[in-house]
């Protein structure tokens, strides 16, 4: 679905001349255990039309262990928003970083991840969507953008299909209940 030609690569991240903020999209799983999914934190810097990705976490943890871990990445990058998919631990994970304060938006999505990567795939084949030169998880990272559906695992690509979702419906300020329900 993805093409490794539509990936655009940055070495520095961009200058703080234009308005710029961080979001953080989560995918949690329900249960630590090597046969289990992934929970996953992508951390991106949002200029103009363009995002940036700064950080992934991925992590097969219990919940004690994610939410510490959302608490450490909330503490390293600030974000301005936190997009938690509503499900599994990612409920309970939302209302409390909510009861803390923390800017979360949790997001149910209601069209299977095919459908919701299909319909933003646009942004990264426009050249919109960054990758550093090098990082730890980059080739992780890569591996399963570049082989989804297919791949053994989809839950980096399932936080990317959330942000952009999300950018896209703030930028076009559709509403964003047309395809997801925000939950509070």
């Amino acid at each position: 679905m993805i093409k490794r030609e539509w990936l655009k690569r940055y070495h520095a991240l961009p200058p703080q001349t234009t308005p710029q903020y961080v979001v953080q999209s989560w995918d949690t799983a329900q249960k630590p255990g090597s046969d289990n999914d992934f929970s996953v934190c992508t951390t991106w810097l949002v200029s103009e039309s363009n995002v940036y990705l700064k950080d992934v976490v991925r992590g097969r943890f219990d919940y004690p262990t994610l939410k510490q871990e959302a608490g450490r990445l909330f503490a390293t990058h600030r974000p301005a928003v936190i997009l938690i998919e509503d499900a599994s631990t990612g409920t309970p994970l939302a209302q409390e970083m909510q009861r803390e304060g923390k800017p979360v938006i949790p997001i149910r999505p209601d069209m299977d991840k095919v459908t919701r990567m299909w319909a933003r795939s646009i942004a990264i084949e426009a050249g919109q969507f960054h990758l550093p030169v090098t990082a730890p998880w980059l080739a992780d990272f890569e591996t399963e953008l570049l082989s989804f559906p297919n791949g053994r695992f989809d839950d980096q690509v399932d936080t990317v299909s959330q942000l952009l979702n999300w950018l896209h419906h703030r930028i076009t300020n559709t509403p964003l209940q047309s395809r997801y329900h925000i939950s509070s």
